[in-house]
């Protein structure tokens, strides 16, 4: 399963036609790069909140991710934006997760859950966790179809570039929202770490990628929130 971590690094795409296509060949121009076989992957995050929104308002996330037939629950802070989320990765317990089985849902892991909320808190929590997460019901999902290549250069340096093709999907308003991003992430059997001057030339060579760093939970929210009603006085 590619679950993201701190050392991903993405972009979002702003070309509509083959991107996939389109950024591999610009990095056939870096000359040193050899190419394995591409292979692909199905990926879906469903999230999860009360029908009052309770996690939201508490700025937790509790979702089910699988990719293939792999999954896992996560229940994590929400940080983005947060002044000190640099330093929260680095010391504090944001994010902690556990393996399921393909269709499980969050009532099928209170356990997990029940003793997981408390340690994302530096004091103690007036709620019962087990009360609130058995009320829970899937709110967003977002559907991923991943195209993966594999490059490797002469000195052993090995990345994994990832082309998400993203569908956004707000379950509350049925609003739809479609992106594609690109994913970098050095290889775990990478031989030597060059990945930020992989970036500085991706970036050089490929004007139409832009950085970001929200979270798929905020962009999902984001992109699908209910649309302004539109004044039938201004119209007329």
């Amino acid at each position: 399963m590619e679950n993201t971590n701190a050392k991903d690094v993405y972009y979002e795409i702003y070309i509509k036609d083959k991107p996939a296509i389109e950024i591999i060949d610009r990095v056939k121009l870096f000359d040193i790069y050899d190419f394995s076989k591409k292979f692909t992957s199905t990926r879906t995050i469903t999230y999860y909140d009360t029908p009052d929104n309770r996690l939201q308002l508490a700025k937790i996330i509790l979702s089910t991710d699988v990719e293939n037939n792999n999954g896992e629950i996560v229940l994590e802070k929400n940080i983005d934006g947060d002044p000190n989320e640099k330093y929260i990765r680095l010391f504090d317990i944001y994010k902690l997760s556990m393996p399921i089985v393909k269709d499980s849902l969050p009532q099928d892991n209170i356990a997990f859950l029940r003793e997981s909320l408390p340690r994302l808190f530096q004091t103690p929590l007036n709620t019962d966790p087990e009360f609130v997460f058995r009320k829970v019901v899937p709110k967003y999902k977002v559907y991923i179809q991943n195209e993966h290549y594999k490059i490797v250069n002469v000195n052993g340096f090995k990345v994994i570039i990832t082309v998400e093709n993203t569908t956004f999907h707000n379950l509350t308003n049925n609003r739809k929202n479609y992106v594609t991003f690109v994913r970098l992430r050095e290889a775990e059997d990478s031989l030597s770490h060059e990945l930020d001057d992989f970036i500085v030339r991706l970036e050089k060579y490929c004007k139409f990628i832009l950085r970001i760093t929200e979270s798929k939970y905020n962009q999902c929210v984001r992109m699908t929130r209910d649309l302004p009603k539109p004044d039938k006085k201004k119209r007329k």
